[in-house]
């Protein structure tokens, strides 16, 4: 080898003393801090073949041929940095590892690939990200540089083909988000508009499913040939079903709205379950009162209810099958009917009396006595809300229980009696035929009495008239006899005063 100045060793050793089983050294110092070494270590049995650039302190090529080791090395002297190397048979260990020297900043790499004029075309870093057309990649793998060269992703098929992953060319910044699972047949990947997926079933047979929120004219889920019916999202927590462009159901903070048709909402008089209404805001509708009752709402206040037991109430809450609080009418030509029986209609009301339908028919029995034992009165109601205010006439329950029971209703709930006017018409019918013919009676009887009177009063008569014709001639008789009174006296008065 050419002696350098300066050198104060020689350029080739050969069996030195200064190195342990040196067999040829090329240095240019007593230290052998460069050159070529090959040595056997009599503490070792390892056999190496060192090129040192500083020995002791920097790195070198180290050859060993013992299991477990590298098989050659570009480190420093304590194998805590640098490139080995590994082709032992059975080896365990990677065929080639890089290691960071410690204290190395995570951006510097440990493996670079490059094109010609110097550009890394494949970079590992110390932080452990790779690059692959990137000098600085910002993630465990990235593909591509932004704003200088497009990331793609392709994926060979097993036979033929290829499947590629690639961004828009002008892509936004995201990460997106995988679910925890694979999901189940039939789903796809949705995301929350953050970037984080899950699995949702999608549909089948054609449609079509779409990123956004979407439109009433174009759906983000919309159906085969008709991509303007489905669903969108309208507002926050709203989603909206559109039909033909028209929307025709709304989803919003767990109410339900058909528009202009039904609402289901909170359930309450004020936010009925299920609402009639032309806006979100709906106070009419139906909702639920109570355990198994269903209630109907008018503007916020109750109108109708049914019951649990299937009783239903107009204005109030029922204690029958139909209790109603108010007038009820009944439209021309309809009819009220009882047990299949028409009792009331337009004209009227009537009571079922067919005689078909009855048994042991008893004709009543004294009636008239009966009827005149009942007192009709006049009287105010206590409650003048509840049943009015003007004076009333009619008949007490109780009393009229006495004589007609049959008249009278005892409600099983309230135990409040009520009068069947309509019952005492027999009765009264038979008390009017009683008195009828008590009238015939005396009329017959009156009708004889008075034949023998007529006759009574014609034989008085005729004695009458004859007894006056006898009293009228001795009348005439008195009156000739008075007048010959009369004459002889005055006759007597005369001569009396001749004398005097």
């Amino acid at each position: 080898m050419p002696w350098v100045s300066g050198d104060t060793v020689p350029t080739l050793v050969v069996g030195s003393t200064n190195v342990s089983n040196t067999m040829v050294a090329i240095d240019a110092s007593s230290y052998w801090d460069n050159g070529i070494e090959s040595q056997t270590y009599s503490t070792s049995t390892s056999n190496a073949a060192v090129l040192a650039t500083s020995w002791g302190t920097s790195a070198g090529i180290m050859s060993y041929n013992y299991g477990g080791g590298f098989d050659a090395e570009i480190s420093s002297d304590t194998n805590t940095s640098g490139l080995f190397f590994s082709n032992s048979a059975g080896n365990t260990l990677p065929t080639l590892i890089a290691k960071k020297y410690a204290g190395q900043a995570g951006t510097v790499s440990l493996f670079e690939a490059q094109d010609s004029a110097g550009a890394a075309l494949f970079k590992i870093r110390a932080d452990g990200n790779v690059g692959i057309d990137t000098t600085s990649p910002g993630a465990k793998l990235q593909v591509g540089t932004a704003g200088t060269s497009l990331g793609t992703f392709r994926m060979a098929g097993n036979t033929s083909g290829y499947v590629q992953l690639q961004p828009a060319a002008a892509a936004g910044s995201w990460t997106m988000t995988l679910p925890a699972t694979a999901g189940t047949n039939g789903q796809a990947l949705t995301t929350n508009g953050s970037g984080v997926t899950t699995w949702t079933t999608v549909p089948v047979n054609g449609g079509t499913f779409l990123a956004g929120d979407g439109s009433d004219t174009l759906p983000s889920i919309s159906f085969a040939n008709d991509t303007d019916t489905g669903f969108y999202k309208a507002n926050a927590n709203e989603i909206i079903m559109t039909l033909g462009s028209l929307d025709a159901a709304s989803f919003n903070n767990g109410s339900f709205d058909f528009y202009r048709v039904l609402r289901v909402g909170n359930a309450s008089v004020t936010e009925p379950a299920f609402g009639l209404t032309d806006n979100a805001s709906v106070s009419t509708g139906m909702y639920s009162p109570a355990l198994n009752s269903i209630g109907f709402t008018n503007n916020g206040s109750e109108s109708a209810r049914i019951d649990a037991t299937g009783r239903f109430g107009i204005g109030l809450t029922p204690g029958y099958k139909l209790d109603v609080n108010g007038d009820v009418n009944i439209a021309a030509a309809s009819v009220l009917r009882f047990g299949g029986t028409q009792v009331c209609a337009s004209a009227g009301c009537t009571a079922v009396s067919d005689r078909r339908l009855k048994e042991d028919i008893q004709p009543l029995q004294n009636s008239l006595d009966n009827i005149l034992k009942l007192q009709g009165v006049s009287y105010d109601w206590i409650d003048k809300e509840k049943y009015g205010q003007n004076q009333q006439i009619g008949l007490i329950a109780q009393d009229l229980e006495k004589v007609y029971p049959q008249a009278v209703v005892t409600d099983q709930s309230s135990g409040l009696k009520s009068v069947a006017y309509d019952h005492l018409v027999a009765p009264l019918i038979e008390a009017f035929k009683a008195m009828n013919a008590r009238l015939i009676e005396l009329n017959n009887s009156f009708e004889k009495s008075s034949a023998e009177q007529s006759r009574e009063i014609a034989s008085i008569k005729t004695q009458t008239e004859q007894d006056s014709a006898a009293k009228d001639e001795e009348i005439r008789i008195l009156k000739q006899e008075n007048a010959a009174i009369k004459a002889r006296l005055e006759a007597i008065e005369k001569a009396i005063n001749s004398k005097n």
